[in-house]
Parts: structure tokens; C-alpha cells; sequence
């Protein structure tokens, strides 16, 4: 069991120093790798946004339209009706002679000053025309308006909807997370060198009870950090060894697994762990290295990392990195039409519209187009190089054709 405990002891220590040194050497990367987990937080805590959903109906044409809109915790919505001047039409035969008659407006309903709903009205005796207009969130019906046109009557009618009840608020955590985004600099400094220093309190057995459930406590994070990267393909790259030793969100998190397994096992056998030093001058090597590692972190901020694992990295070749093989996996791309129903997105390619009828189907709103990513392909190293003038003219391949 010693043998167990000395051995893990050695392999998860080097680890965690060996991790926090190649992030501490780049403290900018890995500040901007907490941004990227600091605004997915922010944005999946946010309360999710209710759906406005706007009905339009008119008994005498079988009318009924449905609009969605999400909301975005605005305070209030501006309905507008208008019809533009009336217009008496006429239809003359052959020989001129009028056959028949009937006079036209347009009604319009804009929501926020956008167009909402547009419809031509031709009236040829004097029954009005009538339109009933809801809003409703969820069940809630929160608006209902009649809107009756009589022949040459215009009208012009601006209402104002509260949205105030239905604000949701952030939650405190949410709020939190936002707080953290200005200090990203500061915590990715902090995070590696503590890592460091607790990786040298292992190797050296200083406080083992301490170190071991601090490690723990770190481990269990940096666990469901990237767990959560995995399973919901937030942030591609976790940033645990930098660029050092790019891993894909799963390596990392069976990596964290695995040192979460190691420390497991040495909380068990902790009693075989001796420290190596005495108190005090354990406490005087941790103090030093707490210096080292900080100051280290301060040059390579101010500066530039001293090992220099970025694809910009002096002696890189940018054309090379820049150009794919000729056999490389090219990304497959498809376009989806995105439409609303009674709330709900559903995503239809091209063939699936006209299979379907979906553009024949009042039912359905279109709402986006977008282009999905069926499979991915190979990107070079280097894919977003870029040098243009203030014209816009590419200057990318004259550059590169310099000595």
C-alpha cells in the first residue's frame, strides 16, 4: 500500500504541476478559455424566454394566422392597425360601360413598428370587415382587439402592451457568473498557481488531509466543467494543457476522471503519505514557489508565454499551416429551413418542404434559414490569417509571396 500511495502520490503531483505550468504559461489563453465557460454559464442559467404568440382571424374569409415572437424581458410591445386611403374601384366591359364596383384598402398590423400582418380588403356594401386580434403567453391571453372596417372608413389605432409581469429575473447565480467575466485575468493566474502549488504540497506530503481534499474539491470542478463542455458541446476546447496538448472535451473530462480515481485512492491510503520535508521548511518551499509561479505568470502576461505552443509561434511556417492536403475530409453542409407552429421551431431541408407541403401550410411560419453542419471536416492549423487594406482588398497572398 505505501508503494500504491508513494507512486500516485508522485504521478498525480507531477500532473497537476506539469497542467498548471503549461496554463500558467500562457495566462491570456487560459483567461480567455474561462470567458468562453463564463458566458455559456451566463447564457444557460438566463431564464429562458417565453413565446409571444399573436393570433389574426376573420370569420368571413376563414383567416387565421398565427405569429410567434420570443421575448427578450421587454417591458412593453406596440401594436399598430392601419388602412391606407380607400380606392373605388371600377370595371368597365368592352364597350366601356361599368359592370361593377366595390372599393379597397389595405390593412396593415405592425408590431414594434415591423409588419406583421398585411391584407387586402375590398367591401361592396356597407357590412364591415372584421378582424379579431389576441396575444397570448402560454395559456394567458394577455391582449384581445377587434378591428371592424366599414367601407372609407381609415383607421389608425396604436395600443401599448405591459410586459412587466411576465419579466423573468435572473437568477443570483446567473449574476454571479457575469461578475466573474471583468476578473478572468486575475482567476486564471490564481487557478494555476494554486494548481502548482498543490501538486508540490503532494509531492513534498505537506498537510496531506488538506492537500488531498483540496485536490478533491479541484478535480470535482474541473470534472463537471468539462463533463458539462462534453455532454453539451458548449466549449470545444477545455484549455487543460493549453496548446500544448490540445484534448477534445471528453479526453479531458476521462482524464479528470481518472486523476479523481487517483486521489480517491490516496484519501484511503493517506496514512502512507510522509511528508518529506519538515513544517517549516515546507512552508518556506510552498512560499517561494507561490512567488515563482505568480511572477512567472505576470512575465508571460506582459510579454509573451516563453514556450510558445500558439500557432503564430515564431519559426511557424503560415502558408504551410494555412493550406489542407489534398486528400483532407472536406465538411459536408446542408441547408435547413427553420419554421413556427403554434410556438414550436421544427427544422425541414429542402426536400422535406415540398415533401411535406410545409410551404403550402398556413399552419407554418418561416421563421430562418441556417446552414447545418452534417459532418465535419479538416481544418488547418492556421484558418483565420487574414490581411486586407482599408479597401478591403485581400493582401494575404502577396505577403506570403515575400521572402
Amino acid at each position: 500500500m505505501k508503494l500504491i500511495a508513494n507512486s500516485l502520490r508522485i504521478v498525480t503531483g507531477l500532473l497537476f504541476v506539469f497542467s498548471g505550468f503549461i496554463k500558467i504559461n500562457d495566462p491570456t489563453g487560459f483567461s480567455i478559455k474561462l470567458e468562453e465557460y463564463f458566458i455559456v454559464f451566463a447564457s444557460d442559467l438566463a431564464p429562458k424566454p417565453d413565446t409571444l404568440n399573436i393570433t389574426i382571424k376573420n370569420k368571413e374569409t376563414s383567416l387565421n394566422e398565427i405569429f410567434t415572437r420570443l421575448l427578450r424581458n421587454e417591458k412593453e410591445k406596440n401594436i399598430t392597425f392601419r388602412t391606407q386611403a380607400w380606392q373605388h374601384i371600377e370595371i368597365k366591359d368592352d364597350r366601356g360601360a361599368n359592370i361593377s364596383f366595390y372599393d379597397k384598402t389595405t390593412l396593415n398590423v405592425l408590431l414594434d413598428g415591423q409588419e406583421l400582418f398585411k391584407q387586402d380588403i375590398q367591401k361592396k356594401d356597407a357590412a364591415p370587415a372584421n378582424f379579431e386580434v389576441s396575444m397570448r403567453i402560454g395559456e394567458k391571453v394577455i391582449y384581445s382587439k377587434n378591428i371592424s372596417l366599414y367601407n372609407n372608413q381609415n383607421i389608425f389605432i396604436n395600443e401599448k402592451i405591459n410586459l412587466e409581469s411576465y419579466i423573468k429575473k435572473e437568477s443570483g447565480l446567473a449574476k454571479f457568473v457575469k461578475a466573474l467575466n471583468p476578473y478572468a485575468m486575475i482567476l486564471a493566474i490564481l487557478i494555476c498557481a494554486f494548481e502548482i502549488l498543490l501538486g508540490i504540497a503532494l509531492l513534498i506530503g505537506w498537510k496531506r488531509n488538506l492537500t488531498l481534499w483540496l485536490l478533491a474539491a479541484m478535480l470535482l470542478f474541473f470534472s463537471f466543467l468539462t463533463w458539462y463542455s462534453a455532454y453539451y458541446n458548449k466549449v470545444t476546447d477545455c484549455g487543460c494543457f493549453g496548446n500544448a496538448i490540445p484534448l477534445t472535451p471528453w479526453q479531458s473530462f476521462i482524464k479528470d476522471a481518472v486523476l479523481c480515481s487517483f486521489v480517491l485512492i490516496l484519501i484511503v491510503v493517506r496514512k502512507h503519505i510522509k511528508p518529506v520535508f519538515s513544517s517549516n521548511f515546507s512552508w518556506k518551499m510552498l512560499l517561494v514557489f507561490t512567488f515563482l509561479s505568480l511572477g512567472f505568470a505576470f512575465y508571460c502576461w506582459y510579454y509573451l508565454p516563453i514556450f510558445n505552443f500558439l500557432k503564430f509561434a515564431n519559426g511557424n511556417d503560415i502558408e504551410i499551416l494555412s493550406t489542407l492536403s489534398p486528400d483532407a475530409k472536406q465538411e459536408k453542409r446542408e441547408m435547413i429551413f427553420i419554421y413556427t407552429k403554434d410556438g414550436k421551431d421544427f427544422e425541414f431541408s429542402s426536400d422535406q418542404l415540398l415533401d411535406k407541403k410545409i410551404l403550402e401550410n398556413p399552419a407554418y411560419t418561416f421563421k430562418v434559414r441556417i446552414d447545418k453542419i452534417l459532418e465535419e471536416g479538416d481544418k488547418p492549423e492556421i484558418h483565420d490569417f487574414a490581411m486586407a487594406d482599408e479597401f478591403g482588398q485581400d493582401h494575404v497572398k502577396a505577403f506570403l509571396e515575400k521572402d
